[in-house]
């Protein structure tokens, strides 16, 4: 398998997700367009965050999404280069580079 498509096995797979990203706690649910998948992090593990897939091109972009109160939307885009590297961006305020190897 090609390194961006081994990459998106991994971000697509919700159940290997507590395998490789710490923060989860566990997530639910297919992770594909217009799915809500159910998230539990360990920031707040008495919390489920219920976020929607809003945007999937497969095998470089997802988008999901969660609406807060006032009519927020927090958004989580995650983009897969050639290098195996994955970009997420957090709302136009955060960014993180983290390569995936």
């Amino acid at each position: 398998m090609p390194p961006v498509e081994r990459v998106w096995a991994l971000l697509t797979d919700a159940s290997s997700y507590r395998a490789w990203n710490r923060a989860v706690v566990s997530i639910q649910g297919p992770i594909t367009k217009g799915a809500t998948i159910s998230l539990v992090s360990i920031v707040d593990p008495k919390r489920t965050f219920k976020l929607k897939v809003t945007e999937m091109t497969p095998p470089n972009r997802m988008v999901w999404g969660d609406s807060m109160p006032l009519g927020v939307l927090q958004k989580l885009a995650l983009s897969v280069d050639s290098s195996e590297a994955v970009q997420a961006k957090w709302n136009p305020q955060w960014n993180v580079l983290q390569a995936v190897r």
